[in-house]
């Protein structure tokens, strides 16, 4: 993904993943990258609760070289979960969660 805004609504990615833009999930319980996920600087991964759960799992390692941002805006008790179900978590320094 080059440069663009992405809204990934109940996806499942079944390929390794480079995110070089935004990648907003929002309102979807559910969502799934299986296979390598890896941001580069400048990216941004949000996850957003607006109006209903919101959980992203990614199946592979996860590099970070973006921002994470878990936003839980709603008044309903909402939350925002991103799992790591296997592979590791890495963020170097340019990378911000």
């Amino acid at each position: 993904m080059r440069r663009a805004h992405a809204d990934a609504l109940g996806s499942t990615i079944n390929a390794p993943l480079v995110n070089q833009g935004t990648l907003l999930v929002q309102n979807t319980a559910g969502g799934s990258i299986n296979g390598a996920f890896s941001q580069t600087p400048g990216s941004i991964l949000k996850l957003d609760d607006k109006s209903g759960y919101t959980s992203l799992t990614i199946s592979g390692a996860f590099t970070n070289d973006g921002t994470i941002a878990l936003s839980t805006e709603s008044s309903y008790g909402y939350n925002a979960t991103l799992t790591i179900s296997s592979g590791t978590l890495t963020t170097p320094r340019t990378g911000r969660s």
